[in-house]
């Protein structure tokens, strides 16, 4: 299906009109032609019994735009083209010699596209192994002989269209030509593709089938454990890095498998249960405090490569809590209304990302001193020091919650005094 493709869907309608409708007006008329001229050449020629078949608009086929995008191989190189695909759009129009000539040879057309409404592979080679015969050079016959478009799979259809009376006053004027009996003629799908000569891809050296048993992990609740992996399960205890929790769900476990809380993988080995229907597990260690998204992955190994994921729980949301190691007050200054400004300072066990979304809420223990909450500025790099600058703030004892992520410390306090 090259460029000639076009040239090729016009040769073989012209031939399946010429060949059909020739043995019957050749002797009942005299004589008769089929050409497919510009309207106004063709309608000139009113001393002639003539079919004209002009291909008068060619549009993209909306349907298949975008059917095949271009594709590349792992080295950058193409392997594969889209192709284009047209609707050709004729009108059928004839001129003939006597009176009501021209209307029995348009008559006589119509119905033999009606009913054959398709180009067969068979009649397009046929038709382009004639024009090839009678091509002037050698070139141009190679160029017909290289067409192939006997081998497309998608049909090739003939439908007659009905346009618009605006579409068909800008047909004929466009030509500098009078209106004559005619009839239009959408042809469908003809497409165009090169041929490309491309380096394939390395032959199959071996290959194999692998069964493996999808169990498709879910979880449904995220329980603290704390203890042993037989302790019992206590809804509603804070989880901090270090702890035991419980994942509740179905088809959990694998003989390959892995356990993501955030960005990490969960030791599975030494005191742990591995359990269709619950895994008990240590959160890890040096896991940073915040929202967490835990997910279980059932792999297959492979040689000298990541493990394949064959499997993928849904993501179920936990929250780490931080641990407070120290907190000081530092950079206190007294201010006119008898409060002070100061920072607060939190070191905690596990670094907080750069992007950690935490709050320091202080509450007095004056009831009738306002609480505030105070936005940590974050820091360009991990850190387990939390600085937090309070603008004001009464003399006296206050209580402070650490929150990362909504993950909220134990309530501790601290005595704010005013130098």
């Amino acid at each position: 299906m090259t460029a000639m493709a076009i040239a090729a869907v016009t040769a073989t309608l012209k031939q399946r009109l010429h060949s059909t409708l020739d043995p019957i007006f050749s002797a009942a008329l005299g004589t008769f032609s089929m050409t497919s001229k510009p309207l106004d050449t063709a309608i000139g020629e009113t001393d002639k019994n003539q079919l004209n078949l002009y291909l008068w608009k060619v549009a993209r086929n909306p349907a298949f735009e975008n059917e095949r995008l271009p594709a590349h191989s792992g080295a950058g190189g193409r392997v594969d083209h889209p192709r284009l695909a047209l609707n050709l759009h004729y009108v059928l129009s004839a001129t003939g010699t006597a009176d009501l000539y021209a209307e029995i040879l348009l008559g006589h057309g119509m119905q033999l596209l009606h009913e054959t409404p398709f180009l067969r592979g068979s009649e397009i080679t046929s038709a382009l192994s004639a024009t090839a015969t009678a091509a002037g050079t050698a070139q141009l016959k190679t160029l017909y002989e290289s067409v192939q478009m006997g081998d497309q799979i998608e049909s090739v259809r003939i439908t007659q269209s009905a346009p618009d009376d605006d579409e068909i006053g800008k047909v004929w004027p466009a030509f500098s030509a009078s209106l004559r009996m005619s009839a239009f003629y959408q042809v469908s799908l003809v497409l165009l593709e090169q041929s490309y000569d491309f380096t394939p891809g390395p032959p199959v050296r071996d290959y194999a089938i692998d069964l493996q048993t999808l169990r498709r992990p879910n979880i449904n609740r995220i329980v603290p454990q704390p203890g042993a992996s037989s302790a019992p399960l206590m809804p509603g205890v804070p989880i901090s890095a270090g702890s035991r929790v419980s994942l509740l769900g179905s088809g959990l476990a694998s003989s390959d498998m892995r356990v993501m809380i955030g960005d990490q993988e969960a030791d599975l080995t030494g005191d742990v249960t591995l359990g269709a229907q619950q895994l008990s597990l240590l959160v890890p260690a040096d896991l940073m405090p915040g929202l967490k998204l835990v997910t279980v992955e059932h792999l297959k190994a492979r040689n000298g490569a990541e493990p394949l994921v064959l499997e993928r729980s849904n993501a179920h949301q936990m929250l780490v809590i931080p641990e407070v190691s120290a907190a000081a007050i530092s950079q206190m200054a007294a201010l006119p209304d008898g409060a002070a400004s100061g920072k607060i300072t939190l070191t905690v066990d596990n670094m907080l990302a750069p992007g950690s979304n935490a709050w320091l809420y202080l509450t007095p223990t004056d009831d009738t001193k306002a609480p505030q909450a105070v936005k940590w500025e974050g820091s360009e790099t991990a850190t387990s020091s939390i600085v937090f600058d309070v603008s004001s703030l009464a003399e006296g004892e206050v209580t402070w919650v650490l929150s990362v992520d909504g993950a909220e410390t134990a309530a501790d306090t601290l005595d704010f005094e005013v130098p």
